[in-house]
C-alpha cells in the first residue's frame, strides 16, 4: 500500500476486499494494519481468513499466532499455528524465534533454548534470537553463555543494555555485564 496512515490503508483494503473477497494478500495486509493499531481481534480474524485462503503462508501463520497471544486468545491455537509453520518450513528462523518466545513465556526453558538455537542456526544474523537466548542464560545463572550471546546480539545491532534494563533491572549493577551499559 502506498499510504502509511492506518485508517486510509484499512479503508483501501476493505474496498479491495469488497471487489475481491478471495484476495489473500488484501486480507493479510489488513491483518497487519489492524495489528499496527492494536485492533488485535480484527487482526486475528483477518489472519484466519488469510490462512483459509492460503494455509501455508508462513508470515500469516506467525502473525496470527502472535496476535492471538497479544490479545489474550487461545494459547492452544497459537501453538498449533506455530507447529503448522514449522511443518511447512522447519528452517524458517522467524517461526523458530517466535515459537521460542512463546515457550519462554510458558516457562518451557529447555524448549525455548532449543528453538532460539535453531533460529540462530538458520539465520546467524538475527540478533533477537541471541538476545533472547542470552536473557534465558542470564536468568538461569549461566552468565558466561549470556555474555557471549549478548556480545553477538550487540555486534548485530541490538540494544542489549536497553533490553537488560527493561527485563532485568538488577543487571545494570552486575559488573560482569558492565560493557553493555556504556
Amino acid at each position: 500500500m502506498e499510504t502509511s496512515k492506518a485508517s486510509e490503508r484499512e479503508s483501501r483494503l476493505r474496498v479491495a476486499l469488497d471487489s475481491n473477497p478471495w484476495s489473500w494478500r488484501a486480507r493479510y495486509e489488513l491483518s497487519l494494519t489492524l495489528a499496527a493499531v492494536d485492533r488485535l481481534k480484527g487482526a486475528v480474524d483477518e489472519g484466519r481468513e488469510t490462512l483459509r485462503l492460503r494455509p501455508h503462508h508462513l508470515d500469516a501463520l506467525n502473525h496470527t499466532a502472535i496476535c492471538l497471544l497479544r490479545s489474550g486468545g487461545s494459547e492452544k491455537e497459537a501453538e498449533a499455528l506455530f507447529r503448522r509453520a514449522l511443518e511447512v518450513a522447519p528452517y524458517y528462523y522467524k517461526t523458530l524465534h517466535n515459537f521460542g518466545q512463546f515457550e519462554r513465556q510458558r516457562g518451557n526453558r529447555a524448549e525455548a533454548r532449543r528453538l532460539f538455537s535453531g533460529s540462530i542456526e538458520h539465520n546467524p544474523e538475527y540478533a533477537s534470537s541471541y538476545l533472547c537466548r542470552g536473557m534465558m542464560a542470564y536468568s538461569g545463572g549461566d552468565v558466561g553463555m549470556a555474555v557471549e550471546d549478548f556480545r553477538k546480539a550487540r555486534d548485530l545491532g541490538a540494544d542489549v543494555g536497553g533490553a537488560l534494563r527493561a527485563e532485568r533491572v538488577s543487571a545494570e549493577n552486575d559488573s560482569r555485564l558492565a560493557e553493555f551499559f556504556r
